[in-house]
């Protein structure tokens, strides 16, 4: 029960952190300018880096995804799956700095 609750967390974390970052950018914007109607503009401000924050998260899914369920079948120990989700993500990132920059004619 205890490990769900860890997997759980983490996988909120960036959203908690991004709402939380905007809320207390909402909280100075209220003290700076009292006039404007931060409960109107916060709830889309919210909704909105949510829903950014979420489809960056998507984007690594298919990425990562194939390597836990790898690591988890050969029985991977947590610094080899650490290092292959980061050999993953540099390989990634060349692939996209080459469709980016593309080499040649």
């Amino acid at each position: 029960m205890g490990d769900l609750f860890i997997i759980g967390f983490r996988i909120f974390l960036p959203f908690f952190a991004c709402i939380m970052i905007l809320n207390c950018i909402l909280g100075i914007m209220a003290k700076v300018a009292p006039q404007m109607n931060m409960f109107a503009i916060g709830i889309q401000l919210k909704v909105t880096v949510g829903l950014l924050v979420l489809t960056i998260a998507i984007m690594f899914v298919p990425n990562i995804a194939p390597i836990f369920i790898v690591g988890s079948t050969c029985k991977l120990a947590p610094n080899e799956l650490a290092f292959l989700i980061q050999a993953a993500m540099v390989i990634a990132g060349i692939g996209t700095m080459l469709q980016v920059f593309p080499i040649g004619p």
